[in-house]
């Protein structure tokens, strides 16, 4: 529910893209969902890549609960957005 599936490339993302700060977000490696640590509300929607840059899958972050559950195994760049459009970069792993 609040997905959005959508193909388009980002371009390739380099390592100097990617925020390592992976404490946001958990579990990581994941099953079913990505949990956000963030008691502020401050992200308020979310994207799903591949390393690659494909755009799998966005909506709007509610509860602070992405789902994952319909993502192949794999590695995967979740990109937040704040309600300014600043964004954070995160890796994760779907197994």
């Amino acid at each position: 529910s609040g997905y959005l599936f959508k193909f388009s490339l980002l371009g390739p993302l380099n390592n100097d893209d990617i925020n390592s700060d992976s404490y946001v977000v958990y579990p990581n490696p994941t099953l079913n969902y990505l949990k956000i640590n963030d008691d502020s509300d401050f992200f308020t929607f979310y994207e799903i890549y591949t390393l690659g840059g494909q755009l799998m899958c966005q909506g709007k972050l509610e509860d602070q609960i992405i789902d994952t559950g319909d993502l192949v195994q794999g590695n995967y760049i979740l990109k937040l957005f704040t309600n300014g459009k600043n964004s954070k970069l995160i890796k994760f792993v779907k197994q």
